[in-house]
């Protein structure tokens, strides 16, 4: 994986395996992780989906007025090459 941090936000370049950081951001900023995965699908099996979910836990002396906007999930049907499925090329 890799990450880039705006507005003051920083983050590990790369990694890999599990993305579990805890990273300092201050307000309005953002960070943007991209993740490159194989995904295992047998032939004949209907494209997997692929879910996640993003949690920000503010440490104080941080206060949150509205913490039940700090949870985000994203869910996304894998698109696959249907020429090149059965690994024929």
């Amino acid at each position: 994986w890799t990450c880039v941090g705006s507005g003051g936000a920083t983050c590990p370049a790369n990694g890999s395996g599990a993305l579990n950081q805890t990273l300092a951001m201050p307000k309005n900023s953002s960070l943007t992780f991209l993740v490159t995965a194989t995904v295992a699908m047998p032939a004949g099996t209907p494209p997997p989906t692929i879910d996640t979910s993003v949690i920000a836990t503010p440490q104080p002396p941080v206060s949150d007025s509205n913490p039940g906007n700090n949870t985000a999930n994203d869910s996304n049907t894998l698109i696959t090459d249907i020429i090149f499925r059965d690994g024929f090329q």
